[in-house]
């Protein structure tokens, strides 16, 4: 997604598509305008409760700052005073730098499709986020989160990392990122996606405490986690490291005379 040239337009509309992809160009898009106004003050709005004068004030001078970023969810929902007030900021903000950067989101659909057309002829810039509904979409998406961390993914991890989680984007964003955090490996190959998506039934605190001490930490954050899923209380598993860390220091106090 070409978000770098939307911080720089004064009112960019991301449109549609995966919601997880919607929040990430949004995110991706305010980070950009931070780049390019790091003094900015962010200010997140949602058209459903607010007004033409709350927009207004929130893009006008400020005392606070030179320049706003402001964050506006649900455009769709905007009504004919706050649609007015956008187009009107961006007809005023097309050719000059002005107070603001506008970050708009839109979930899609028909509703709100009169005041898309008003605002890209104002000077707005829409960003289509693509649907993640074929297989093949889903395993690229994959393939460019290990991207954005300069790693690479092999392509059986890869549809396997679908076949599990592909139905829900976001969980499936977290584990490439769990993935290049917890292992070196590169590419990540299928066996330790399978290490993350096969849980143990068996694994208690005990035996996190075990892997931790034993200097195994990608084993002991596997267990922890199939662990927490499998209904272990976090203090449970705190307990058993503390015990086996008193037990431990006994057995050096032992030695040492």
């Amino acid at each position: 997604m070409t978000t770098a040239a939307g911080a720089h337009a004064p009112m960019t509309i991301v449109m549609g598509g995966d919601p997880y992809l919607n929040g990430q160009a949004t995110r991706d898009l305010r980070a950009a305008a931070l780049r390019a106004h790091p003094d900015a003050e962010v200010i997140e709005l949602d058209a459903t409760d607010t007004d033409r004068y709350g927009f207004e004030e929130a893009v006008g001078p400020s005392l606070l700052s030179d320049h706003a970023v402001v964050v506006l969810d649900a455009l769709q929902n905007a009504d004919e005073a706050l649609g007015d007030a956008l187009v009107r900021f961006c007809k005023e903000s097309a050719h000059g730098d002005g107070y603001a950067t506008v970050v708009a989101r839109h979930e899609g659909g028909v509703k709100g499709k009169r005041l898309l057309g008003l605002l890209v002829a104002a000077g707005a810039r829409k960003e289509q986020v693509p649907d993640l509904k074929r297989d093949d979409a889903k395993i690229n998406f994959v393939m460019q989160q290990f991207e954005r961390q300069q790693r690479s993914v092999s392509p059986q991890a890869a549809q396997e990392l679908v076949a599990v989680l592909g139905g829900r984007t976001g969980e499936l964003a977290a584990m490439c990122g769990q993935l290049c955090f917890d292992f070196d490996e590169n590419p990540i190959d299928i066996d330790r996606v399978d290490q993350y998506l096969t849980a143990n039934p068996q694994v208690t605190g005990f035996a996190v405490a075990d892997k931790a001490l034993a200097g195994r930490s990608a084993e002991a954050i596997v267990a922890m986690r199939s662990a927490i899923e499998q209904g272990v209380d976090p203090i449970a598993m705190i307990g058993a490291l503390a015990m086996k860390l008193r037990a431990i220091a006994k057995a050096s106090a032992v030695r040492a005379g």
